[in-house]
């Protein structure tokens, strides 16, 4: 859950607190207005959201040039404009954090605005049946598959598969038996596809945030073009089976929830046949993604395990 403590405030006369005043233009009523600093946690890079007291609006600064997990070897400035890019590409398509603007002069910022609302964790943690929030974002993953067709670039699937697994310095037997796995997937074809498309790829049920009358895709950092339209929903899928193994140590209690967004992903058998076939190997990467969060060890082997068995799936 992303955390909020508040640091300070923003004063007339602070050179970027007038620069997002420029940016946000006619979006505030009074640009004089107190603007109230909070730090967000836990984030890849110092993230900040702005409030504009009296204004009923926020904005959300990520800064590229400061990283604060363990990846530090990156283009600020490059990974800043992707994210932008990205993000306004989304937007075309499904309802995404909207990029208000970016500069590298401010430590490589990107401001977006603030979506005020709960997200997926929250519902299912609070609500009853949330199989209505499942659906919605199942078919913001559709819409944003089946926008934004294009090339495909099966390669860089299993690069970031070999990444995953290289983070994680496993014993080497075991990772000697992921790469067999692999091997598998990899010449089976089950992953072979004449195009592909962008995906959010940071599928987590935190990134899903519902106000009153809306659902917005947040944190497009780390969105892919030419990529297998089934990733999002692996990583989704294995995020829900990791929420309630978690919470309630039994992750079966998230198959009802997997069934109902794969029926609303899914436009008819075929492409059911199709998705279901190729998930386990999005499932398995999810899980690997997950492992490498700080937990308890016995916890992280399950997932590991879990990945194998994913991995081993036939078919």
């Amino acid at each position: 859950m992303v955390r909020e403590k508040e640091v300070g405030v923003l004063h007339e006369g602070d050179v970027f607190r007038q620069w997002l005043i420029d940016k946000i233009g006619g979006r505030i009523g009074n640009p004089r207005c107190r603007v109230v600093v909070s730090l967000l946690r836990p984030a890849s890079h110092t993230v900040c959201k702005y409030r504009f007291v009296g204004e009923d609006y926020a904005v959300v600064a990520k800064f590229f040039a400061e990283p604060k997990g363990k990846g530090t070897n990156y283009n600020a400035k490059c990974a800043m404009n992707n994210e932008y890019a990205l993000l306004k590409k989304a937007g075309r398509v499904i309802p995404a954090a909207y990029p208000v603007a970016c500069s590298a002069e401010f430590n490589c910022v990107l401001v977006t605005e603030y979506v005020a609302g709960r997200s997926l964790v929250h519902s299912l943690r609070k609500e009853r049946h949330p199989f209505q929030r499942i659906a919605t974002v199942a078919r913001m993953h559709e819409t944003l598959h089946s926008r934004t067709r294009g090339g495909y670039d099966k390669t860089r699937e299993f690069s970031t598969f070999h990444d995953a697994l290289d983070r994680l310095h496993l014993p080497g037997a075991e990772r000697r038996h992921f790469d067999d796995l692999l091997g598998e997937w990899w010449h089976s074809g089950r992953l072979d596809r004449g195009h592909g498309c962008m995906i959010h790829r940071d599928a987590t049920l935190a990134n899903y945030i519902f106000t009153n009358h809306h659902a917005f895709a947040v944190d497009f950092e780390s969105a892919w073009e030419h990529a297998h339209p089934v990733h999002d929903a692996g990583i989704f899928c294995a995020e829900l089976r990791h929420s309630f193994a978690l919470r309630n140590q039994d992750a079966a209690l998230a198959e009802p929830y997997i069934g109902h967004y794969l029926a609303q992903y899914c436009r008819d058998d075929n492409e059911f046949g199709y998705v279901t076939d190729v998930l386990p190997f999005f499932m398995s990467l999810g899980y690997l993604r997950i492992a490498r969060l700080d937990m308890p060890d016995q916890y992280r082997n399950y997932l590991i395990r879990e990945a194998i068995a994913c991995l081993s799936s036939k078919g």
